[in-house]
């Protein structure tokens, strides 16, 4: 593992009290799920308590909308395949 990373978790370890595998699972984890929302163009409210609160752009979902059908109509992706992308990407909460 990276040692930046490993003297991070030791710091914070020290500092809050915690294991340092505690710090490292709660890091990894957090921003394990922060990567994952804003991959995903749902448009979900991405709340960090203490921290921020922010939301996927508009615009990124009518893109990915756009990718979609391009692909679609290029033959990559089939019909009922495009229809539950259109219909995950318009639902709020992205299933």
């Amino acid at each position: 593992m990276d040692q930046t990373l490993l003297n991070l978790y030791k710091a914070v370890a020290k500092e809050t009290g915690v294991s340092e595998r505690k710090v490292e699972y709660i890091i990894k984890n957090t921003f394990h799920d922060i990567r994952r929302e804003i991959a995903s163009p749902s448009g979900k409210d991405i709340l960090l308590h203490s921290f921020i609160n922010f939301q996927i752009p508009f615009g990124r979902i009518e893109k990915a909308k756009e990718v979609a059908t391009l692909a679609y109509e290029k033959g990559k992706i089939s019909k009922s395949v495009l229809k539950k992308a259109i219909k995950r990407l318009e639902t709020k909460d992205g299933k």
